[in-house]
């Protein structure tokens, strides 16, 4: 999933990845050598903290002067999903979804199309029909905030339980307007135990690999005609 993750980033033409490792961290060591453009974070906390203190170890090696697409690491997605983020004109937005009934949804609530809140509890977004993908696109201004939310919260509670979406975005999102954008048919699924496995590989992988290959004949159908007219002038 990292590796297919790392392919599409690639090919939208990103140039620098912050990956953050936790568990196994060791598995990722020789990662670097085949793809130069990756660089390795250790949350050696991990075990004991929430998602916004990884991506608080990936803020601290980028800097506070960057833009980033933010990526969760267990997703199977459409390679459209990274593009419709880079093409996107607004400078922080979530990717969302209609609902997959995949089991642990984060449900998105929006207002005027932007981010109002997050949760896990449908009984607490007032329509649960956006699902959070786990992919977005984050501002420099926006990271920087996130960041200041995650540290003001250490300091009060003490720990670094704090997730990035459904608090750290959240508790910003008032002063910092966050798009939402809304893609009904998007196939994906994250891969949280077995039966989001049998999901992505029985369900969406194939779909995937349909819908792909048919773009790749597309386009090769589009550039052969384009060769033909050349010719022909």
């Amino acid at each position: 999933l990292v590796e297919r993750s790392l392919r599409l980033l690639r090919h939208f033409g990103i140039q620098r990845i912050v990956l953050v490792t936790g568990y196994s961290a060791e598995d990722y060591d020789k990662l670097p050598l085949q793809w130069p453009e990756v660089e390795l974070v250790h949350n050696s906390g991990y075990a004991d903290n929430g998602s916004m203190a990884s991506l608080a170890c990936a803020l601290d090696v980028m800097g506070t002067g960057e833009d980033f697409l933010l990526l969760e690491s267990d997703l199977f997605y459409e390679g459209r999903a990274l593009e419709l983020l880079v093409e996107s004109q607004a400078p922080d937005v979530i990717l969302t979804s209609g609902p997959t009934k995949a089991g642990d949804e984060v449900w998105v609530q929006t207002r005027l199309g932007h981010l109002q809140t997050m949760s896990k509890d449908p009984q607490e977004v007032s329509d649960a029909d956006k699902e959070f993908v786990g992919i977005c696109r984050v501002s420099a201004v926006l990271g920087r905030a996130m960041q200041d939310a995650f540290t003001r919260s250490v300091e009060r509670s003490g720990h670094q339980r704090m997730s990035y979406e459904t608090q750290a975005m959240v508790a910003v999102c008032t002063h910092h307007p966050i798009a939402v954008h809304l893609e009904p048919s998007l196939l994906w699924g994250e891969i949280d135990d077995a039966s989001h496995y049998a999901r992505v590989v029985n369900v969406l992988a194939p779909e995937v690999r349909r819908l792909e290959g048919s773009l790749r004949a597309q386009r090769q159908s589009s550039d052969s005609a384009v060769g033909s007219g050349a010719q022909e002038v």
